[in-house]
């Protein structure tokens, strides 16, 4: 026997239980009238399921109720689950469990009650009880992406019809009107209904493993790929720097990675040239004695130029004195004669005393005197004048020694300076280029990666080879068309429109049922009449109940629906206005036959699939026939003093108050 209710167990604030017991694998029915807490049951159920999100409504129940408990059944296996009433994030969510697990269990007192697990615990545990096997339900049926891990809580979309859903022509199942919840239906109901074979189970979580390490290699190849390439063109940038300053002469294959990396690496062998050493002192001293030199050398000039001077003025005076002494001396001026007689006219001075011979051979005694000495003292000035020539032509060939000393060294200077530029020069392109290579090696894995892929890439081929993907979809369908024949035959059996003459089909990709007349499909949506939309809903999930019981998959073996006769009223006040009576003719006569079918076919599917299906039915609506009374639950709740929060629980919740 599948997982079924056997009881809901409510504590209030004194400890006080309120019981709820259900039948298994038989249709169990609360009847009553509006606000008796009938379709608080889902909320209650789903929260003691796993569910960490509190949907049970505020009100009575809410104010009332200090830890809601569900005792489930599992063959020879009972669970019991009780949570506290949420109180913190606003009273909206609670993850806090109590769990017990045995053969036989008696609710425990509240003061017993205490936190042993997690919401996600109790989910692992109860999918673990109904076999749910480690799984990865895959969108698009082996796409890798839209993963899930199909688990109990998934299994609440076949497990509840509320009294909104169960009426709707666009929603089919429970919250699937979430944002998560077509996505999460399409991805996990082929697990439940056995389209992936547990024995194909582990090559499809093989493949889903292989395309996830497909995508992380492919993504890190394209990664260094990118970076290989970007690698290069520095390479080559390097490349050029080398040959600029002379570390690569070789015309190489550029296009090469390798290449282009062991010609880079090549260079690191360089080493600097050695320069000469700059000799900035034996270049001051040099300086120094160039000055002292350049300085004698005019000091010597000037005295030439002193002595060549006095030369050319003594040379003068040297040959006019010695015109005049040779003229004198052939006109015999200087003999004796009269002094008043011209010695060049011999006329006689008549007015003025001329000069007597006397003073004229004195002054030509002194002129020949002067000339003498100039005469004996030229040799001598000459010999001076040789001399300071010389000196002066040694001080120039010093000065040349000396200023070529100085070029030479000033040359050593500046090919020294070159050296140094082009060591530091080669030093910076080194530098780059070294910075390079430390860093090409971490991303150097271009070869390893592309193996990797490659090995990916094989191992997705050969498991979709394996897994054979269109083989899955063929045994999808071919569960659909089972379903979906069952569906038709129960449609005929509820008396719903097109069923006599056509088929009904169940559409997974739009979650939506449809009939298949032979020009045009006609969808829930656009099917008319509450009860065929009540009806689809029905004969859908309990044709997957069916599939689910007699193939043995892990989904619970029950049902809830809420208030299933409300599509067979005109409107809502009218159903509401059926309650508390046994008298079938309180509904409205044309309708009675087709609700009065609608239970016979709870009671018949139930029988057929005993003890592995129950049923729980939550209605206004009541049938005065022996079954329909049998599986009532309780007496039906008035609101008096029946309902699912006892009147003395509100009653000192109003005292305390």
């Amino acid at each position: 026997m599948s997982m079924q209710i056997k009881a809901i167990y409510l504590y209030n604030k004194k400890g006080d239980i309120r019981e709820l017991k259900f039948k298994t694998g038989d249709v169990n029915i609360i009847a009553g009238k509006s606000d008796t807490g009938k379709s608080a049951i889902i909320a209650i159920i789903e929260y003691c399921l796993g569910q960490s999100r509190c949907e049970i409504p505020d009100g009575v129940i809410r104010s009332t109720v200090k830890w809601y408990s569900v005792l489930y059944e599992f063959n020879d296996t009972n669970v019991f689950i009780a949570k506290p009433a949420p109180v913190s994030s606003g009273g909206k969510s609670q993850s806090q469990v109590y769990i017990e697990v045995g053969q036989s269990i008696t609710p425990p007192k509240m003061d017993a009650l205490y936190p042993n697990a997690t919401d996600d615990s109790i989910t692992a545990s109860i999918s673990s009880l109904l076999g749910i096997s480690s799984n990865l339900a895959l969108t698009g049926m082996g796409k890798s992406q839209d993963v899930f891990e199909a688990n109990l809580r998934h299994t609440a979309h076949y497990l509840f019809q509320e009294n909104d859903v169960i009426v709707s022509k666009h929603i089919l199942f429970h919250k699937q009107q979430e944002d998560w919840g077509p996505r999460t239906i399409r991805s996990t109901l082929p697990y439940f209904l056995g389209v992936l074979q547990e024995e194909r189970l582990r090559l499809e979580n093989q493949l889903y493993e292989a395309r996830r390490k497909e995508r992380i290699a492919q993504r890190k190849f394209s990664e260094v790929e990118s970076i290989t390439s970007e690698r290069l063109d520095n390479g080559k940038s390097l490349l050029a720097e080398a040959r600029q300053v002379g570390l690569v002469a070789d015309e190489i294959d550029e296009t090469n990675t390798d290449q282009v990396i062991s010609t880079l690496k090549m260079t690191q062998t360089w080493q600097p040239q050695i320069s000469p050493t700059e000799n900035v002192g034996l270049i001051q001293k040099l300086g120094d004695e160039l000055s002292l030199l350049r300085q004698d050398l005019k000091d010597k000039s000037e005295q030439i130029s002193i002595v060549e001077k006095y030369l050319h003025d003594a040379n003068g005076y040297s040959s006019e004195v010695s015109y005049q002494t040779q003229r004198l001396e052939s006109i015999n001026v200087f003999s004796d004669s009269d002094t008043n007689v011209c010695p060049l006219c011999h006329s006689t001075f008549s007015e003025m005393n001329p000069p007597s011979i006397e003073a004229i051979n004195k002054s030509l005694t002194k002129l020949n005197s002067n000339l003498q000495l100039v005469s004996k003292e030229r040799p001598k000035l000459e010999e001076y004048l040789k001399e300071l020539n010389i000196e002066k032509d040694n001080v120039v060939g010093i000065i040349q020694e000396k200023k070529n000393a100085l070029n030479a060294i000033e040359s050593e200077n500046v090919n020294a300076q070159r050296i140094k530029n082009e060591n530091a020069r080669i030093a910076r392109v080194l530098g780059r280029i070294s910075y390079y290579l430390e860093h090409i090696e971490y991303t150097d894995e271009l070869q390893p990666l592309r193996t990797e892929l490659e090995n990916a890439q094989s191992t997705v081929e050969f498991l979709e080879k394996e897994l054979d993907m269109d083989l899955v979809d063929e045994r999808q369908t071919s569960i659909i068309n089972l379903i979906s024949y069952w569906m038709t035959e129960w449609a005929k059996a509820l008396n719903l429109e097109y069923s006599r003459d056509y088929h009904y089909q169940f559409d997974l990709n739009k979650l939506t049922v449809q009939a298949n007349l032979p020009d045009r499909d006609v969808p829930l949506s656009n099917m008319g009449g509450g009860r065929n939309i009540v009806g689809c809903h029905i004969i859908t999930l309990f044709a997957l109940h069916k599939y689910f019981i007699t193939q043995k998959r892990p989904v619970p073996g029950f049902i809830v629906l809420d208030q299933p006769t409300q599509g067979f009223f005109v409107s809502a006040e009218e159903y509401k206005k059926i309650i508390d009576t046994n008298n079938a003719n309180q509904i409205f006569q044309d309708d009675r036959q087709d609700i009065q079918n609608m239970f016979n076919f709870f009671f018949e599917a139930c029988k057929q699939l005993a003890p592995n299906f129950q049923i729980i039915i939550l209605e206004h609506a009541q049938l005065n026939n022996l079954q329909y009374q049998n599986a009532l639950v309780e007496e039906p709740w008035n609101g008096a003093d029946r309902a699912l929060i006892p009147n003395s629980w509100i009653e000192d919740e109003q005292n305390n108050d």
